[in-house]
């Protein structure tokens, strides 16, 4: 008999793993037309987002060929915990298997299952950058990207999901759920959207806001920090390609409201790392354009051990500010391997 095969290996962030375990447990129980629209989304705005799903899919691949040659392993766990809406196929969310005892005379498997904390928990998680900026993916599936010398603090909570701007500047990426309203807040003034993207300034003087897609509401909170958010009778209600400026004195009442042009939102996040859309792309010309931003071993030189694999074509999207998430890709697509020296990563064929 065949062994049941080996998921690749992948280490993507806490984070990236559990929002893509949140998805596929989504995906069991039936997407509607708008949830298969935001995990493509969620697909392509970072490529360690697939490559995630990809070792989860394939986990779960070799646990179903394990368990099928264990008929004594352990029942699946309580309905109470797992409620889908349509009968169960073979994936089971959020499973983890903490060990895996074989013996050639008996062939059993153990598996434990456990339960990871709830998006509710209080627990807070903090992220912050000094000179380089950084790219996370929140437990509901949100992406925030941080700008350098940024703070922020998450805390989710069942019925609400509550960030705070220490300092700096983020951009946020909504994942959609209206019955937990997403609220950024930050020297005073909060913005609340559902599903949408916007970007939040925090410095000395003032608060900014701007909307690249979607509506925010932005204004000041007059609920208790631990209550859900109510704003004051002045906010506003900003569109997408609107700004807004709240001066951070006492005697400024309202915030400053402008329409932004699509040079002037691109000057606005000029910041962000630049995303790189593929269109049956070859290796060649994507590792040209990371290599052309190569500095260091921070940011290595991405070179073929082999001339042929420079034909091999990519489809997706990719950041050009990380160059190991697209080896990574590139690894699970291909069934390459990356091997790292110094300042450099040479891609060769796997044995």
């Amino acid at each position: 008999m065949n062994p049941a095969p080996r998921p690749p290996a992948f280490d993507a962030p806490a984070p990236i793993m559990r929002a893509a375990g949140a998805w596929l447990a989504r995906r069991d129980r039936g997407f509607g037309p708008a949830e298969c629209a935001d995990f493509a989304l969620w697909l392509r705005r970072d490529p360690r987002h697939a490559a995630a799903v990809a070792q989860l899919e394939a986990t779960m691949n070799a646990f179903d060929g394990l368990r099928a040659l264990a008929p004594d392993a352990p029942p699946e766990p309580d309905a109470d915990f797992f409620t889908p809406r349509r009968p169960r196929r073979r994936w089971l969310p959020r499973l983890a298997v903490a060990s895996t005892l074989a013996a050639a005379a008996a062939l059993t498997v153990a598996f434990v299952y456990f339960r990871p904390p709830a998006l509710g928990d209080p627990a807070a998680q903090s992220f912050a950058t000094a000179a380089a900026t950084e790219r996370a993916t929140l437990a509901d599936g949100s992406v925030v990207t941080l700008n350098r010398d940024t703070r922020l603090v998450v805390e989710f909570s069942a019925n609400e999901r509550r960030v705070r701007l220490v300092r700096g500047e983020a951009h946020f990426a909504v994942a959609k759920n209206p019955a937990r309203p997403f609220v950024v807040s930050a020297g005073g003034m909060a913005a609340r959207a559902v599903g949408t993207a916007f970007n939040v300034r925090l410095d000395a003087s003032s608060v900014e806001v701007l909307v690249t897609e979607g509506r925010v509401r932005f204004g000041p909170l007059v609920s208790p920090a631990n209550a859900p958010a109510e704003f004051a009778p002045q906010a506003v209600l900003l569109d997408a390609g609107f700004r807004a400026t709240q001066p951070l004195a006492t005697a400024v009442a309202s915030a400053q409201i402008a329409p932004q042009s699509s040079a002037e939102i691109a000057q606005l996040l000029s910041w962000q790392p630049r995303l790189r859309d593929l269109s049956n792309a070859p290796l060649a010309e994507i590792v040209a354009e990371f290599n052309r931003r190569a500095t260091s071993a921070a940011h290595p030189r991405i070179v073929f051990g082999d001339p042929a694999l420079a034909e091999l074509r990519l489809g997706g999207s990719v950041y050009l500010d990380q160059p190991e998430a697209f080896v990574r890709l590139v690894e699970q697509s291909f069934g390459l391997r990356a091997e790292r020296t110094g300042d450099e990563i040479v891609l060769r064929r796997a044995p």
